[in-house]
């Protein structure tokens, strides 16, 4: 492996990431209108694509009931197209789409743009409700401990706040402030029991949700405080089996045991890292980096498996990662707007294409790994199939 750069390298990194995201001059609402629907002809998509349930030709405005004052935007039109993507949103230009998540069932996906957050309920992709945030949302995901048929929304958000929705209603559920500078990522145990947060103010923090999961209270004691590296912490993610915590600090990844927080093993990086994803069976942990870098590491030995290139991203850096729910794929969302997919068993290229103007910035696979969500600094949603 190369000599990783210093702290210099890692903080323009980040000052090109706020740039990119930061708020542009005001624009006109795109106002939701009826769904667009083109009936592919069976040789524009693959045969696999054909039993994917029918889409819906219209896309209804629901019933939202509104917890704030902000301004909610009506949603963009979605468009099933017969080309490269099953579908497409497309939102203002200033809306980029920092995060998205699918629920546990698969039935609604979340997206976060601009400064609201759509749900979406799949296949139709009709508009289940609005969460009207005010604020960028760095990253969400699915609280695995609510009700199934009624899951709730964690969002870490660029206000250093942490935040609970009823994403079906269209209600905030919490919000609590959780860093005294942005919160960057945030992470479940997979008991739900646990969250935890990190942000720019260079913190870890796990949070105890068992008093808000057994009696709604609006209580998040703070279980433990750590501190995460010498300047923002960008990623934080729970293993599978929620016996490690990993944090990234530069060009480190630190696992600790959460129950004590002991430091396990840090992995030392060739280059800065911008986010991490344990593989489904918790026995590998990438790490995305600059240059268009993904380094795969062994999570039991510590020792480095592989480097794997992203396509078209030698200047670039690597966004976002996801893993197929059989963990037998791993994606990768490039800095130029490249998608770039591997086969996790022998790091062949699977998959390598443009898939936005700018930057792709989030990526998210469905539960049954089907479909490939993602989204970008061009305010545009695409979902992808991902295997048939």
């Amino acid at each position: 492996m190369i000599c990783r750069s210093g702290a210099a390298s890692w903080l323009a990194l980040a000052c090109l990431c706020l740039a990119a995201c930061s708020p542009g001059p005001a624009t006109t609402p795109i106002l939701a209108k009826t769904a667009t629907i083109f009936q592919p002809s069976p040789a524009s998509l693959s045969p696999s694509a054909t039993s994917l349930p029918p889409l819906a030709s219209t896309a209804p405005a629901p019933s939202l009931t509104l917890t704030s004052s902000a301004t909610v935007t009506p949603a963009p039109a979605v468009s099933i197209t017969p080309q490269v993507f099953l579908a497409q949103v497309t939102y203002s230009p200033w809306d980029h789409i920092l995060a998205l998540a699918w629920s546990p069932g698969g039935d609604l996906l979340a997206s976060a743009a601009g400064s609201q957050v759509y749900v979406y309920r799949y296949p139709h992709l009709s508009l289940q409700a609005t969460l009207p945030v005010g604020v960028r949302v760095g990253q969400m995901a699915f609280d695995p401990a609510s009700p199934p048929a009624n899951p709730w929304l964690a969002m870490a958000v660029r206000d250093g706040s942490l935040q609970i929705w009823d994403a079906q209603a269209g209600k905030q559920m919490a919000t609590w402030e959780a860093h005294r500078r942005s919160a960057n990522s945030l992470a479940f145990s997979p008991d739900g029991e646990s969250l935890a947060s990190t942000g720019n103010d260079a913190m870890v923090r796990l949070w105890n949700l068992a008093a808000f999961h057994q009696s709604r209270l609006v209580e998040f004691p703070l279980k433990a405080e750590m501190i995460g590296g010498a300047v923002a912490v960008p990623a934080v993610r729970f293993s599978p089996d929620g016996s490690l915590l990993a944090s990234v600090d530069l060009g480190a990844i630190r696992l600790r045991d959460p129950r004590t927080q002991r430091l396990v093993r840090t992995l030392r990086t060739s280059l800065p890292v911008f986010t991490i994803e344990f593989s489904p069976d918790g026995h590998l942990l990438a790490a995305a980096e600059q240059q268009g870098r993904v380094e795969v590491w062994d999570v039991t030995s510590g020792e480095f498996q592989a480097t794997w290139l992203a396509m078209d991203e030698p200047r670039g850096f690597i966004w976002a990662l996801a893993f197929s729910p059989e963990g037998s794929r791993l994606a990768a969302a490039g800095s130029t707007g490249s998608l770039t997919i591997w086969d996790v068993s022998d790091g062949k290229m699977l998959t390598g294409l443009k898939a936005q103007n700018l930057a792709l910035a989030a990526l998210a696979f469905s539960p049954d790994g089907r479909v490939l969500a993602m989204g970008g600094l061009d305010g545009v949603l695409n979902l992808w199939q991902a295997a048939p």
